[in-house]
């Protein structure tokens, strides 16, 4: 990728077959190492909602997203799953161009809510930046952890799912508080915190 100039303004459109290795290769780097099949059957029953940047045709950069599977979440969320820019082009506004198109597409399929969870640092400001405001502090720890009740009670946590080895606690926030974020981790020893944040359309 390096032989492309860092200053040219990328071209967004939907994620097309020929790309779909390279993207699923920076999903890997960037973002997650979940299998390629599930992604992949997702990208193939939301393929508006898996977006890339081009510069001179090549994919230099990814957006995708779902709705959720959890019945408690309204039905016009979308939850942006990952998103990541090549690191080469980074820091050039093409990260906020990709998620703009992104929030576009939610909003032409009728979604009013986009929802993304942030591990922190530069990712936070990112989507803070970009109009995302923080709403709760997701816990993720073993399904098979048990928490004193008054330790769920002293942070006033609000929700809890499981899903298959990961339990997931949700603590209601209203701004970033990562001094709180770190007592979070260390009170329930979490293997990581992340923030949830929100974006109405």
């Amino acid at each position: 990728m390096n032989e492309f100039p860092e200053s040219a303004m990328p071209e967004i459109g939907p994620l097309r077959d020929d790309e779909l290795s390279l993207a699923f290769s920076l999903k890997q780097e960037y973002l997650d190492d979940s299998p390629f099949e599930s992604w992949q059957i997702q990208r193939s029953t939301h393929p508006d909602l898996f977006l890339a940047a081009r510069v001179d045709g090549h994919a230099i950069g990814i957006c995708y997203g779902w709705p959720p599977d959890a019945e408690h979440v309204s039905a016009d969320t979308i939850v942006l799953q990952g998103i990541a820019i090549a690191e080469n082009f980074s820091g050039k506004c093409h990260g906020s161009q990709l998620l703009h198109a992104f929030e576009s597409q939610v909003a032409m399929r009728g979604g009013n809510t986009i929802s993304v969870g942030s591990a922190g640092g530069y990712v936070d400001h990112f989507y803070m930046k970009n109009g995302y405001a923080p709403t709760a502090f997701m816990i993720c720890i073993p399904a098979d952890r048990q928490i004193p009740p008054a330790l769920t009670r002293e942070y006033s946590v609000s929700d809890e799912r499981s899903d298959g080895d990961l339990r997931r606690l949700y603590v209601g926030i209203s701004r970033l508080d990562n001094t709180l974020r770190e007592r979070l981790i260390s009170a329930f020893d979490a293997d990581e915190v992340i923030a949830i944040m929100d974006k109405d359309l």
